[in-house]
C-alpha cells in the first residue's frame, strides 16, 4: 500500500502536483515544435496544474504555438487514412436530407479522432452532410485529440462536459467548440431501474468502479478496516480490469487490510446485473478524487440509492450531490462516516430529485435538440432520444431503424463504419 498513498501523494497534493506541472511544461518547450510529443507532455502539464492560472498560462503557451503549425503539418500527424475507417460508441440521432444536416453523436476522443481517417476530402464530405456532437470523458478536459481535432476538423463542434469548469475550459481550447451543460451521467434511462423498498435491501454499501488505481479502492478499504469488525456493512465491489489491475489485485488489497471477508467482488458481469443490484443497495460510494463525468453517481441515484462523494472530489456528477440525492464524506474519517451515512441513507429520495430535475435521457436529449437548432440555419426534424447503457443507444425501434439505414449509407458512400 505505499504505492497507493505515495500515487495519492503525486496526484492530489499541490506541491508535487505544481512541481510535476512545471516539470512537462519545460520537457514540452524543448521538444521541436514538429514532434507532436510536446503535446502531449503540455497537455499533461495543463491537467496535473494545481491552480486555474498555471493552468490557464500552460494552454496560452500552447495554443499559441499550435497556432504556428500550419494544417498540413497537423494533418502529418495523422498520416493513416484508410478506405474504410470504423468509430464505436456513437448513435445516429438525426439522418441527413438533401436540405437538412443529420447528427451524428460519439463518445469518447480515441473513437471521433478516428473520423480523422478519412483525410480532408471525405471529411469535409461528412461535415456537409453532418452536425457532429462529441462527448469528452475527463475533467480538465486537455488531450492532444481536443486540442488539435477542432484545428483539423471543418466544423463547429457541439459537445457535452465532463465538469460544470469544462462550460469555460472548451471555448478557450478553440472556438469550434460549443459546450453543452450536459455530461455522460445526464443519460440514465429511468426506465431500466426498479428500486427495490428499502426495506428489502440486503447490500449496505455499493462501489461500482473499474478496477484503475484512480478509482481508490485502498481508500475504502481502509475505512472499512477502520470500522469495528462486528459494525462492518455488507459491501459489494463491481467493476472490471483496468491494465494490470485485475480481481486478484483487488482480493490482495482487501487480504491486506483484512476486509476480504466483508466484500462481495463482482467483475465483468452483466448489464442487468450491475442494475439489479444498485436497486438492492442501501448505499453507494465513490472513493475517486479525480475523473470524469462518472455516470455511476447517477446510475446509482436513479436506482434510489443514496451516493457518497469525498470532500474535494473532481467528478462531473457531483453538480447533482446534495441533502435529497446523497452526502459529501471526509476522507479523512471515511470508516464512521461511513455508517453514519448508511444509517441516515433511508431520509434520502434521490431518484425523485433527479426527476423532477430533468436529470434523464428523455430531458437530456430536448437540451441537446435545443443547442443544435439553435446553432443551426434549418432544422425541420427534431432529433432522436438516446440513452447511456453503457454507450448511446437509441431508444424507439423506428429510430434505430433509420440510423442502420443511415449508417449503410455511410459505409457505402464514404467508407465510415458506426458502429
Amino acid at each position: 500500500m505505499i504505492r497507493a498513498r505515495l500515487d495519492d501523494l503525486l496526484r492530489y497534493n499541490p506541491v508535487p502536483q505544481g512541481a510535476l506541472s512545471l516539470a512537462q511544461w519545460a520537457a514540452a518547450a524543448a521538444k521541436s515544435p514538429r514532434n507532436p510529443a510536446w503535446v502531449s507532455l503540455a497537455c499533461a502539464a495543463a491537467r496535473c496544474a494545481p491552480t486555474d492560472s498555471l493552468m490557464q498560462r500552460i494552454e496560452k503557451w500552447m495554443l499559441a504555438r499550435l497556432d504556428l503549425s500550419s494544417a498540413d503539418e497537423l494533418w502529418s500527424w495523422y498520416p493513416t487514412q484508410s478506405s474504410i475507417v470504423e468509430v464505436k460508441k456513437t448513435a445516429i440521432l438525426k439522418p441527413a436530407t438533401n436540405s437538412e444536416q443529420g447528427v451524428v453523436f460519439i463518445s469518447f476522443e480515441s473513437q471521433w479522432e478516428k473520423l480523422l481517417q478519412l483525410g480532408s476530402e471525405r471529411l469535409a464530405e461528412f461535415v456537409r452532410r453532418y452536425q457532429l456532437v462529441v462527448a469528452p470523458t475527463w475533467s480538465p478536459p486537455h488531450s492532444v485529440t481536443n486540442v488539435v481535432f477542432p484545428r483539423l476538423f471543418p466544423g463547429l463542434l457541439p459537445c457535452t462536459i465532463s465538469n460544470l469548469l469544462d462550460l469555460e475550459v472548451f471555448p478557450r481550447l478553440h472556438p469550434s467548440y460549443k459546450p453543452v451543460q450536459l455530461f455522460a451521467s445526464s443519460w440514465v434511462n429511468p426506465e431500466l431501474y426498479r428500486p427495490k423498498p428499502r426495506a428489502e435491501r440486503d447490500i449496505d454499501l455499493l462501489m461500482i468502479a473499474n478496477f484503475g488505481r484512480y478509482k481508490r479502492h485502498h481508500a475504502l478499504f481502509r475505512a472499512l478496516s477502520q470500522i469495528p469488525k462486528n459494525n462492518r456493512p455488507r459491501v459489494t465491489l463491481v467493476g472490471q480490469p483496468h491494465g494490470d489491475r485485475t480481481a486478484e489485485v483487488l482480493v490482495r488489497e482487501m487480504e491486506y487490510f483484512g476486509v476480504k471477508d466483508n466484500i462481495a467482488l463482482k467483475s465483468r458481469i452483466s448489464d442487468q446485473e450491475v442494475v439489479d443490484i444498485l436497486c438492492r443497495s442501501r448505499a453507494a460510494v465513490i472513493t475517486s478524487l479525480r475523473e470524469g463525468s462518472c455516470v455511476a453517481v447517477v446510475e446509482a441515484m436513479m436506482a434510489d440509492t443514496p451516493l457518497g462523494l469525498l470532500k474535494g472530489a473532481h467528478i462531473g456528477s457531483s453538480a447533482f450531490l446534495n441533502e435529497h440525492t446523497g452526502r459529501w464524506l471526509d476522507g479523512d474519517r471515511l470508516g464512521e462516516e461511513i455508517v453514519q451515512f448508511i444509517q441516515e441513507s433511508d431520509s434520502c429520495s434521490p431518484r425523485q430529485w433527479l426527476l423532477d430535475h430533468g436529470i434523464e435521457c428523455a430531458t437530456s436529449t430536448r437540451t441537446l435538440n435545443d443547442h443544435l437548432r439553435g446553432m443551426s440555419t434549418r432544422w425541420s426534424k427534431d432529433i432522436a432520444a438516446h440513452h447511456w447503457r453503457p454507450d448511446p443507444q437509441l431508444l424507439t425501434e423506428s429510430a434505430r431503424a433509420e440510423a442502420l439505414s443511415e449508417a449503410e449509407l455511410l459505409r457505402k458512400e464514404l467508407g465510415l463504419v458506426l458502429a
